[in-house]
């Protein structure tokens, strides 16, 4: 069998990957040693949250969280999709700072960020410990459960003809694709050989640089409105 397309592993981005490669007309085969979502995916708490380490980031996670917002109407309800925001906390005056610089990045690039002094951020979520700072609050970020998520994308992924291939390891990735007994794809020259098209190309990993020092605000906490 022959396939444009090898996708290792059935997480939630090999998933996602899969349902878009397969709605475009490519054929593509998902292999996974485990189950679908049962590795990162599983261990992960799906925060779609937007980031802004760098304008690269800044861009793709805000870009993802359009597409999900997008997607969210197909989704089925056990996904959970929900627009809780996100709270950076401030434990101090110097990660307080920290979150004015965020709240800046964010308004200037066109994403609502509401700070928090000490009192806003009680009333905004009670259950933290007193005695902190503040927070910025990120109202359009989002949540969703991840392995339901992940399960609807494959399913989708074939229905529009993609193959999911559990329990198979692929054996190599090399410079000619990935090396499993009994796939094959089409080289350039027009034979074909036992490993599926995903190409690998030496040198694609980006350069290591040195990563910025600016203070790092707590891990953010979720927010969830009432329920009525």
């Amino acid at each position: 069998m022959t396939y444009d397309v090898a996708i290792i592993g059935a997480g939630i981005v090999g998933a996602a990957c899969a349902a878009a490669l397969a709605s475009a007309g490519l054929r593509v085969i998902v292999i996974d040693r485990s189950g679908v979502g049962s590795g990162t995916t599983a261990a992960g708490m799906g925060h779609i949250v937007v980031m802004d380490d760098s304008e690269a980031q800044f861009a793709l996670t805000s870009y993802s969280q359009k597409l999900w917002d997008k997607l969210s109407g197909e989704l089925p309800q056990l996904s959970e999709y929900e627009h809780c925001g996100t709270i950076w906390v401030a434990a101090d005056d110097e990660e307080l700072s920290e979150a004015r610089r965020k709240q800046e990045f964010y308004t200037n690039h066109g994403l609502a960020a509401q700070l928090l002094d000490e009192r806003t951020l009680r009333a905004a979520e009670p259950n933290l410990r007193e005695g902190l700072a503040g927070g910025l609050l990120i109202e359009s970020d989002s949540v969703v459960y991840q392995l339901t998520a992940t399960q609807f994308l494959i399913d989708k992924a074939q229905r529009d003809g993609a193959e999911i291939r559990l329990g198979s390891t692929a054996a190599a990735i090399t410079d000619e694709g990935v090396r499993q007994p009994g796939l094959a794809a089409r080289t350039r020259d027009g034979s074909e050989r036992d490993h599926v098209a995903l190409r690998s190309h030496r040198g694609c990993a980006p350069a290591a640089r040195d990563r910025d020092r600016r203070v790092r605000l707590a891990a953010p906490a979720l927010i969830r409105p009432p329920r009525p």
